[in-house]
């Protein structure tokens, strides 16, 4: 009976160290491995890599924007609306100008720094560029009312 108990033992382990040893053998040809065969995990497809492909892409066009953005000289405008808020914004202006200003809004609970690539848009046409903070959002701080017209300090 010890002699049973002690070989069932022995070829469980002997068991758990064979699947560990597999699953870590895979793991490494996954992961660390350097080939170029495509992985195609849970039956993936070309399309799928493709699809990865377009999202490395579409990475390196954000950050090309985000550095467009951010070599451009927004200057911070204000004015002073009727119930004594001041309002805010960024503008931009042109360089080539057309003569035209566009006004870009940015959606509830946006800010003036939403809209790089509509920004980047407008500006290789032409325009100067307007991105005005809505009440209550970005680097407009309301203490009088509220979008929806309530009262009270909005911090």
């Amino acid at each position: 009976m010890k002699r049973r108990i002690i070989w069932l033992i022995g070829s469980l382990l002997a068991l758990v160290v064979i699947v560990l040893g597999l699953a870590g053998n895979y793991i490494y040809d996954l992961a660390i491995s350097r080939n170029s065969g495509v992985v195609q995990l849970y039956g993936g497809t070309d399309e799928a890599v493709e699809a990865v492909s377009a999202l490395e892409e579409e990475q390196k066009r954000l950050e090309e924007l985000r550095s467009w953005t951010s070599r451009q000289k927004f200057e911070q405008v204000s004015i002073q609306s009727d119930d004594g808020l001041t309002l805010k914004g960024l503008y931009l202006k042109n360089k080539y100008p057309n003569g035209k200003t566009v006004v870009l809004a940015h959606g509830y609970k946006g800010n003036s720094d939403q809209l790089p690539e509509v920004t980047r848009f407008y500006y290789r046409q032409g325009y100067n560029i307007l991105k005005p903070d809505a009440r209550d959002t970005g680097i407009v701080k309301a203490t009088i009312s509220g979008m929806a017209g309530q009262t009270g300090s909005i911090m």
